[in-house]
């Protein structure tokens, strides 16, 4: 939140989050901050409810997809439980004068970003996960999400992963007329990475 706080002052900021003990601790956090609206939702491609699979020790891989090379790159993270999630799309929420989505969803970003539908035309920047190969079942690659996001008008502007042998990372997106005006932003985005310890990579154009 920090980090959003920075890159754009004075912003509503919309935290989305699936698992209710997650969304708890959120809640908590944030109660007294008016400016961070809160959603116990997953968000994907469909409506209704879906089973999440959940690490008791590593909160933060749950997804919505069976895990496959997750196991066997990370065999101490256990999927040992399931919780039954709600599930949305994005244009649903109808949320007004965004115009930067950051996500993090463990292989489930391509359904996200179909979730939106016309609504990623109001978006100007995208910061998602992303990979080289399937860490989940029928999860999206770097590819698919690059194919998808061109439609509507997006680049992908930087690429980082942790290291050369990696197979996951982050990418920067942004809509094609906003990269002669927006360097300011594109060096905010790039150091954010450093500071998170990613190894910078590659840009695209």
């Amino acid at each position: 939140v920090d980090t959003y706080r920075e890159l754009f002052p004075n912003s509503k900021i919309y935290l989305i989050e699936p698992q209710k003990e997650q969304f708890n601790k959120l809640v908590k956090r944030f109660e007294k901050d008016k400016s961070i609206i809160l959603y116990n939702t997953a968000l994907g491609n469909e409506i209704g409810k879906s089973e999440m699979n959940i690490s008791p020790t590593h909160k933060g891989s749950a997804s919505l997809l069976e895990p496959t090379l997750h196991k066997t790159i990370f065999p101490e993270v256990e999927f040992q439980n399931t919780e039954s999630v709600n599930l949305d799309k994005y244009e649903n929420l109808n949320l007004k004068n965004v115009n930067f989505l950051n996500i993090d969803v463990q292989g489930y970003e391509l359904n996200v970003l179909k979730g939106a539908g016309k609504k990623l035309m109001e978006i100007d920047y995208i910061m998602t996960e992303i990979s080289t190969k399937a860490l989940y079942e029928n999860s999206a690659l770097y590819s698919d999400i690059d194919s998808y996001l061109n439609e509507y008008g997006f680049i992908r502007l930087i690429t980082v992963f942790w290291d050369k042998t990696c197979i996951w990372g982050d990418a920067f997106y942004i809509q094609k007329d906003h990269i002669s005006k927006n360097l300011i932003l594109k060096t905010q985005i790039k150091n954010f990475l450093f500071k998170s310890k990613f190894v910078y990579n590659s840009y695209q154009f």
